[in-house]
This record gives structure tokens, sequence and C-alpha cells, in this order.
């Protein structure tokens, strides 16, 4: 179980790191790199080896919602929530970025399931 707590650590940090570093570091005119490497390969890349991880200790796929629900509010809790306050228009999460979230967590679980079994 220790080890299964420190993979959730690892993504919980890398997480953190992603959307405080939107609010902290992001100047005007960078939101294309932020986006590339933040969204398009930190955590899709974090979220595949850290559900291969997990697999490893005996995971189910009902680990990849939540790595579904996570990848949706990072993109929730940047874009989406600037734009809310700059412009007072509530935007509802992207359900694209759901889905995409789990696509990216199962990759990982089956990845590892296909060298267990």
């Amino acid at each position: 179980m220790k080890q299964f707590d420190r993979w959730i650590w690892i993504y919980a940090t890398g997480w953190l790191i992603a959307v405080l570093s939107f609010w902290l570091f992001l100047t005007p005119g960078n939101e294309i790199g932020y986006t590339i490497v933040m969204q398009y390969l930190l955590l899709p890349v974090l979220t595949v080896l850290v559900s291969y991880k997990l697999a490893d200790r005996g995971a189910s796929w009902k680990i990849a919602v939540l790595f579904g629900i996570l990848y949706m509010a990072s993109g929730y809790l940047t874009f989406d929530l600037a734009n809310t306050i700059e412009t007072g228009n509530v935007s509802i999460p992207s359900f694209y970025s759901l889905f995409l979230g789990i696509l990216f967590s199962l990759i990982g679980l089956w990845l590892a399931n296909r060298q267990i079994g």
C-alpha cells in the first residue's frame, strides 16, 4: 500500500505544479508553451506512467475515472477559470478533457496488464 500511496503523491505533485504554475508563473504570450508542456506533455505522460505503476500494484480501471476527473479539472482550474474571471461568463468543464484523461490512464493500465498477462 505504501508504494501505491507514493505514486498517488507523485501524480498529485505533478498536477499541482501544472495548475499552480499557470497562476504563479505564466506571463502573457506564454500560453501556448504552457499548454504544450503541461497539458500535452507533463499531465498525459504522468497519467500513463502512474496508471502503469498503479496497475502493477493492483489498481483497477476505476482509477482511470479519477485521473480523467483530475485532467479535466486541471484545464478548468487554469484557462477556463481565467476566462471566467476576465469575462464574467462561467464556462462548464470540458468533458472532452475528461475522456482524454480516462484514455491516458487506460493506456497505462493496458500497458501494465499486457506486461503482466
